[in-house]
């Protein structure tokens, strides 16, 4: 209904009218905003304005407009979180991303925002596949709506289950004691003590002034005293990352320098915790998504002492 007033026209108003008219405007409103149950499945760009507005997965609205049939050659649904509250979407769609690299993907009364990733090989083939993800958060809240998702993509779903993976973790000093100034290095070790391999990324964190893979708490007094505030940067850059894998009784060793963490002012006995990051993946080679994510921790005692008895006890 298109109502038009005129300059100079007198339109007669009262609080029925009024009423009547909020309640048209609203219902007007509400069916402008369409659940993604009553949109034909296949792929929408999203506009600046005009088109059909919808609520997406993640709660956000958007206004799209349908653009092609969900032709899709894969689609796989990954948990990004150990507590399975967050899945990626990966699916392999047979069309290019042109100058947008975000749509909309309608599939069993669900939407939710993809974005281009890269070109999948193809044999010569004018028109390649290509991958597309999406980030599905907060998905513990809408689990109806995940598992429509999964299904109207006839998708692999991917939740997160703890590996069986038993691991000891050592640490001790290389020195016997450092100096005030000096470096301070220690050595980790991780030891597989279960039954079952594993495998897990090694770097990745390190472009940058340390390698943000491992975290540490120093405590003076043995451990009974403060903690040692983190005077280092833990900005990084990525870096390149290789897989190690541990058959049961392998180790892996490696040293970290940890003023990069904490100054070391003042001689004393200190309780070190050393945490290294772990991102367990499959062992089969070219698989590199992650399994689960954990961490190998260990503590030693680590003595600093002043630079005239480090002197002295060298010239002994």
């Amino acid at each position: 209904m298109n109502v038009r007033q005129h300059v100079g026209d007198t339109v007669p108003m009262n609080h029925t009218s009024t009423f009547v008219t909020l309640l048209t405007l609203l219902a007007l409103q509400q069916s402008a905003t369409l659940h993604a149950a009553e949109l034909e499945d296949g792929i929408y760009l999203i506009t600046g304005g005009g088109g059909t507005e919808v609520t997406l997965f993640n709660g956000e609205t958007v206004r799209i407009v349908h653009q092609g049939p969900l032709n899709h050659q894969s689609a796989t649904v990954r948990s990004s979180d150990n507590n399975n509250t967050k899945y990626q979407l990966g699916v392999v769609l047979p069309f290019g991303s042109g100058n947008d690299r975000i749509r909309v993907l309608v599939a069993n009364g669900v939407a939710t925002r993809i974005y281009h990733s890269s070109k999948v090989k193809q044999d010569d083939d004018d028109d390649p596949w290509h991958n597309w993800y999406g980030q599905l958060q907060q998905a513990d809240e809408r689990a109806e709506s995940l598992t429509a998702l999964v299904e109207g993509l006839n998708a692999e779903r991917f939740d997160r289950n703890h590996p069986g993976h038993v691991l000891l973790t050592k640490w001790k000093p290389k020195e016997a004691a450092y100096a005030i100034g000096s470096p301070v290095v220690l050595q980790m070790n991780i030891k597989n003590i279960g039954d079952v391999p594993m495998s897990f990324y090694n770097g990745g964190m390190q472009r940058g002034p340390r390698n943000n893979q491992f975290d540490f708490i120093c405590r003076r007094g043995i451990g009974s005293g403060k903690a040692l505030p983190d005077v280092g940067s833990p900005f990084n850059f990525g870096g390149i990352a290789s897989k190690v894998t541990l058959e049961p009784g392998d180790d892996f060793d490696m040293e970290i320098d940890i003023t990069k963490w904490f100054k070391f002012e003042e001689p004393d006995t200190y309780r070190v915790t050393g945490l290294f990051r772990l991102e367990l993946q499959p062992t089969e080679d070219n698989q590199w998504w992650v399994l689960w994510e954990d961490l190998a921790v260990g503590e030693c005692e680590l003595k600093i002492i002043a630079k005239e008895d480090a002197a002295a006890t060298s010239s002994e």
